[in-house]
Order: C-alpha cells, then structure tokens, then sequence
C-alpha cells in the first residue's frame, strides 16, 4: 500500500515538475520517435527481434533473481565460533523465531565433533573440559556446567540475531 501510495506522489510530483517548466512537448516528442522507431521496417525479421527482447528480459530476471536469493537471511546463520569451540544449530520451528537448538560442538582445528567431559575428578567442582578425540587437542576448559555454557551460547546467537552482527559470521561462507 504504501508503495502505491509512493508511485502516486512520485508521478504527480513528475507530471507537475513536467508541466512548470515546460516539459510536455519534449517528453511526447521522445515517446512519439520511439514509438516510430518500434514500427519501422528493419532488416531484420520483427518476430526475430521480439523473440530476441523475450530471451534478454528472461535472463535479465533470472540473473536479478539468483542475485537477491544469494542473500543471505538469518535462518542461514547456523555456525560460529564461542569459546574457542566451533558450534553450529538449527532454529525451532516450534519453540518460536530464531531460537536455536540442538547446540553441537566442533574442534576449531580437525572438525571433530567434541563432547564435554569433567574438569576435575571431584564431583563438587564445577567445570568441563573439551578434548578433541580426532586430532588429540586439548581444547580448554570451562568453569561453568554444561547448562551454563549452552544457554550462554544460545544467548550469544540471540544477541548476534538481535545487533545484525551474525552477517558478517555468513558472509565469511559466502
């Protein structure tokens, strides 16, 4: 609607620009020649140059189309890097808009899938390490538990969401 509203106003805005400063002879003059030259005889068969035109506004459209698609959105942003841990999601289509879930976690190195694992051998301290099976590195530890650092995570994602700051994690793979 608003568009609508914007063409009126831009071709009334036009038409009276045209009007004051004397355009209307100029601009039917231009629309007559090219309609003149649409109806001329050329060597060329008519039926020929329209198929021609068909061809040039079908890929016209085609290329403007792969180029706006190649865009990314933010359903597109499914990876990045927290805590020295590659991790990578997807959105729930059930919980609600950009909330991500199933939370994995990957060796920044090997590309590894990586678990957590105790910090310490004493089950009153609180902490996990990451280990990477794949490339056997040791990947840090965490003073927090695996809830902890999942949630502050999803926040992170969320936050990035929210300041428009997860493009520049997509356009790095794009």
């Amino acid at each position: 609607m608003g568009l609508v509203i914007a063409g009126v106003i831009f071709a009334v805005g036009a038409a009276l620009t045209a009007f004051f400063f004397d355009w209307w002879p100029t601009i039917i003059g231009s629309v007559t020649a090219a309609c003149h030259v649409l109806v001329q005889q050329t060597s060329v068969p008519n039926w020929l140059l329209g198929l021609l035109v068909v061809i040039a506004v079908v890929f016209t459209l085609r290329a403007v189309g792969a180029v706006i698609r190649r865009r990314p959105n933010w359903r597109s942003y499914t990876e990045d890097t927290f805590f020295g841990l590659v991790w990578r999601w997807r959105y729930s289509i059930v919980i609600g808009e950009g909330i991500p879930v199933d939370l994995t976690s990957f060796c920044p190195y090997c590309d590894f899938q990586v678990y957590h694992e105790p910090a310490s051998g004493h089950r009153a301290v609180e902490g996990i390490a990451y280990h990477c099976d794949g490339c056997g590195r040791a990947l840090g530890t965490v003073n927090e538990s695996v809830f902890s650092l999942h949630n502050k995570v999803e926040r992170l994602i969320q936050q990035k969401l929210r300041n428009g700051a997860w493009t520049t994690s997509v356009s790095s793979c794009w």
